[in-house]
């Protein structure tokens, strides 16, 4: 049986865990509805474009990680992307087994669009919130995981 000191200290955990989730989910929904719904591209697909546009060739394992999505989820995802001529696979050279993942240009030029649109969803989310606020909340956030 947990004390009132646990009690209290276990509610107010799974109250802050709720409220970052719920947060998330907010910001990726209206994320997907103001900057990404004109370019027909999802969170996840946009992500994509992101790690592909940082760093390319990017293998798919990698992407799956870094995404958060099954692997099974991110083939789908890679075949739109590709029919969309948003993306390339190809198989690695230095691992046959493996394939790897290159923005094209148009790929980048739908990503830097989109992430244009983002930035302006993320200011006006946070217009409230001054820069040493927002620094404090950033490291707060990161120093959880």
């Amino acid at each position: 049986m947990l004390s009132a000191l646990e009690e209290s200290s276990h509610s107010a955990t799974a109250e802050v865990t709720l409220s970052l989730m719920r947060t998330a989910a907010a910001l990726r929904n209206l994320i997907e509805r103001e900057a990404l719904a004109e370019s027909g591209l999802s969170w996840s697909a946009y992500q994509v474009l992101w790690l592909t546009s940082v760093a390319s060739p990017v293998e798919t394992h990698v992407i799956a990680d870094e995404c958060g999505v099954s692997k099974a989820t991110l083939s789908g995802l890679l075949t739109t992307l590709e029919k969309q001529n948003l993306i390339q696979r190809c198989q690695s050279e230095a691992d046959k087994r493996f394939v790897e993942v290159t923005i094209t240009a148009e790929g980048l030029r739908v990503y830097t669009q989109a992430a244009k649109k983002i930035a302006v969803v993320e200011a006006n989310v946070l217009v409230a919130s001054s820069p040493i606020e927002l620094k404090k909340l950033a490291a707060t956030v990161a120093g959880l995981i």
